[in-house]
């Protein structure tokens, strides 16, 4: 459900509505999550708040990039370095 929350997120910041992607993000109720999970919700809002320049980007996207080495979860962290 995450990746699913984390893909429709991704493709509406992409397509010119990051608003509507963060809106979506606030109003995912997951319950407890994986930290993988966490941490593709958390860049995807990072994502999203980047394509306005919003303050809170650059910190959502450590976040992540802290949350995949939680796991170890290369690719995570590997992206986050290169966008």
């Amino acid at each position: 459900m995450a990746f699913s929350a984390v893909d429709a997120a991704l493709a509406r910041t992409y397509a010119g509505d990051s608003v509507g992607a963060l809106e979506d993000l606030r109003n995912i109720d997951l319950g407890e999550i994986a930290p993988t999970d966490a941490a593709w919700l958390t860049y995807a809002r990072g994502d999203a708040l980047s394509m306005d320049h919003a303050r809170d980007a650059a910190a959502s996207l450590l976040e992540a990039i802290e949350l995949g080495r939680v796991v170890v979860h290369r690719f995570g962290s590997g992206r986050e370095h290169v966008g």
